[in-house]
């Protein structure tokens, strides 16, 4: 486990230092007031789900108000947040050109950001708190997180250019509930709302969402049983209309059902600079009735593993999931993320098929693994 999974608690003792997005009632100072107020209602705003003495991965935490009331509710929090090094989405990338003060907003944004930070971690250390955070990307959730019974989302999605790609990694380390909170939109003419179009220039918001949208994703990934419900929040002093969808799973894959998959690739020989991220275009067909899926309490998953003189070098590879259930006679082309080894030399690189926590299917599987010659070059940063 890295050794840098979980963020070292700041010490911030000055109210100056912090911006609060939540609103919230401290120890040794009292209220104080934050852009939302959903004190009181936190488990309306949560969907009502059960809290106690589950696991629960947030996406979010700003100030941390759900990830205290959760905590109190006698849950384990773990929290996602935004690493120094995130790059902000801009719609700009693509609407059209950038505006001449750029620079400026992401200096006031990251300032900004940082004293959002600073008020979690002084609200946790006066609440005495035990919640975890790990600064990285809901983009790239590490396994080494481990697995959570809930996952919440709470108004963090509209601001993110892949919504559904942070709700996969989620799902993959979800086993029972996922629980997404969203504003209510005054226009929806459909499931999905593209907010930067027009006069309108949002700059940190994407996404207008209707329930209907996370129900469908949601039972995409195996959360097939959705409740929705509504409620009325405070945000700058006003009221503000928002959704919540609690989805749960119905059935989960068993660890003993046997699978049948082939996995071939075009290509046949590799040249790849060692310790180097590559990916690896690969096909992969499930050729039995059991589902292929990376969703559930034991995922589904390609990794690989590299030999040199038939000596294992690497064993655990990292892990690409599958985007979607793989039902009999499916096809998926999907890149499967590779490290190269750390040392140059001939290696044989096999890709293969494991559950996680489980078992490989190497040889279990007629084909399995595929095996690739490669060649690992030394690594030789390019003359500027």
């Amino acid at each position: 486990m890295p050794n840098n999974l979980f963020a070292t608690p700041r010490h911030v003792t000055k109210l100056e230092d912090c911006i609060f997005y939540h609103t919230i009632d401290l120890p040794e100072v009292g209220t104080i007031a934050g852009y939302w107020d959903i004190r009181g209602k936190e488990s309306q705003y949560l969907g009502e789900v059960s809290l106690a003495g589950r696991r629960v991965l947030e996406i979010g935490p700003a100030s941390g108000q759900l990830s205290f009331f959760m905590e109190r509710q006698g849950a384990e929090v773990v929290s996602i947040d935004a690493a120094d090094d995130y790059p902000w989405e801009f719609s700009w990338d693509f609407y059209d050109a950038a505006p001449a003060d750029l620079q400026e907003l992401l200096t006031e944004k990251q300032q900004h950001m940082e004293k959002v930070k600073n008020s979690y971690w002084f609200c946790h250390r006066l609440l005495g708190s035990k919640a975890k955070i790990h600064y990285g990307s809901a983009y790239l959730l590490p396994r080494e997180l481990g697995r959570f019974d809930i996952s919440g989302l709470a108004c963090v999605l509209l601001h993110n250019k892949n919504p559904v790609m942070i709700i996969e990694n989620c799902a993959r380390l979800t086993t029972d509930t996922i629980v997404i909170v969203e504003p209510v939109r005054e226009r929806q003419f459909s499931p999905l709302e593209f907010l930067p179009t027009g006069a309108e220039r949002w700059w940190d918001t994407w996404w207008g969402f209707s329930p209907k949208f996370f129900v469908e994703v949601l039972r995409s990934m195996g959360f097939s049983q959705s409740v929705v419900s509504f409620h009325t929040q405070v945000c700058f002093g006003k009221a503000e209309d928002l959704f919540t969808v609690v989805a749960t799973r119905t059935s989960r894959p068993t660890a003993d059902v046997s699978i049948a998959a082939s996995i071939t690739s075009p290509v046949e020989r590799l040249r790849v600079p060692a310790q180097r991220l590559f990916h690896l275009p690969v096909r992969v067909v499930n050729l039995g009735p059991s589902p292929i899926s990376s969703f559930g309490n034991s995922p589904l998953l390609l990794s690989y593993h590299w030999k040199q003189s038939d000596q294992v070098t690497v064993w655990d590879g990292a892990r690409t999931s599958f985007s979607r259930p793989l039902r009999e006679g499916d096809v998926e082309e999907i890149f499967v993320a590779v490290y190269a080894p750390s040392q140059p030399g001939d290696y044989l690189l096999e890709i293969s098929i494991l559950r996680e926590g489980v078992e490989w299917f190497d040889e279990k599987i007629a084909g399995l693994p595929l095996r690739i010659a490669a060649r690992v070059t030394a690594d030789v940063p390019e003359k500027s």
